[in-house]
């Protein structure tokens, strides 16, 4: 039997991982859902930004197109953008980009026709973490710390009302 190379298996994870976000994503936000309510979020590992920038990496962004699509057929909604940071940088400079991250999503979902007063960005910097640096250190193994880091890089939608109406 022939061996794959390395890269070329993680290349086919990393697409199949995508596909199936996009599709999970699809299907827990369809308009029929009863998934609306004060609380209920998703969280949206697919969205990624460049190194120490708020510039996202893909842009047109499957789930960010997705996100669109059901904020204009839940027009009512307003969701928080919650961007959450690592340990990778110092705290204050952690805070500032997720806060520009969070923002670059709501200017995102704003350019596909989402009213930006439906859309609170929020950065979190390092005050939601998912590992500590105390948990980070304790584990050996590089590949696993840095799993654990991407981990705490990441982005949340979450329902905060059901009540808005446009104003015209």
């Amino acid at each position: 039997m022939k061996k794959f190379p390395s890269f070329l298996l993680t290349a086919v994870c990393l697409f199949c991982s995508f596909i199936m976000s996009a599709q999970h994503f699809t299907s827990i936000y369809s308009p029929s859902d009863t998934i609306s309510k004060h609380g209920d979020g998703y969280l949206a590992r697919t969205i990624q930004f460049k190194l120490d920038k708020a510039e996202l990496i893909q842009t047109p962004n499957a789930t960010l197109d997705s996100m669109a699509v059901f904020l204009q057929k839940q027009d009512s909604l307003v969701i928080e953008i919650g961007v959450n940071g690592s340990t990778h940088n110092a705290a204050a400079q952690c805070n500032q980009l997720t806060q520009a991250r969070a923002k670059a999503i709501a200017e995102y979902l704003t350019a596909k026709g989402i009213n930006q007063q439906r859309l609170v960005p929020k950065g979190y910097g390092q005050h939601h973490l998912l590992y500590t640096d105390a948990q980070l250190q304790k584990v050996k193994d590089i590949n696993t710390r840095e799993l654990m880091n991407q981990r705490n890089r990441r982005v949340e939608f979450v329902i905060l009302r059901r009540d808005f109406k446009e104003t015209k």
